[in-house]
């Protein structure tokens, strides 16, 4: 199986065992209706195969920078084999903020991946779900696969 769909299998499996509900991709509204909601959110991930060697880099890395979550590379673990968790995120409009933590914008929070020197020309998975409940998805995410990086607002620059 691809990473992204590793990632997306662990993602609804964490969402199901919490019992949010994931939501149809599609829908019916009303214009003129009071309260028109297409869809409640959603949560996304970023991941990444890892080995040892690049995984404590990251770390050390995320940590310079003073985005992490973690103090040293052995609190950082696998979703499966060497998927790492990069980082755990809601979104209320979709697809949104998966794009911002991409590159290095001014103004948001972000996780900059396009600054980390380790990450480049590595394959990166992204994956959404759209729930019920996004806050308590995003939670429930962050438990059972606590994630490495932290946003920031401060820009970072690119690589």
């Amino acid at each position: 199986m691809s990473s992204d769909r590793t990632l997306l299998a662990a993602m609804k499996s964490v969402v199901s065992a919490a019992g949010i509900n994931e939501v149809p991709t599609s829908g019916n509204f009303v214009i003129g209706e009071e309260s028109l909601q297409l869809f409640p959110g959603s949560v996304y991930g970023f991941a990444c195969e890892l080995d040892h060697v690049v995984k404590e880099a990251l770390v050390y890395e995320a940590i310079s920078k003073g985005l992490s979550r973690m103090r040293d590379p052995s609190e950082f673990h696998p979703i499966t084999g060497n998927l790492y968790p990069l980082y755990w995120g809601k979104d209320k409009r979709l697809g949104a903020r998966p794009y911002e933590h991409i590159g290095d914008p001014t103004g948001t929070g972000a996780i900059r991946l396009s600054t980390y020197e380790v990450l480049l020309d590595r394959d990166i998975s992204c994956a959404v779900v759209i729930v019920s409940d996004n806050d308590r998805a995003e939670m429930s995410l962050k438990e059972r696969y606590p994630d490495l990086m932290k946003t920031t607002r401060i820009k970072q620059n690119c690589i």
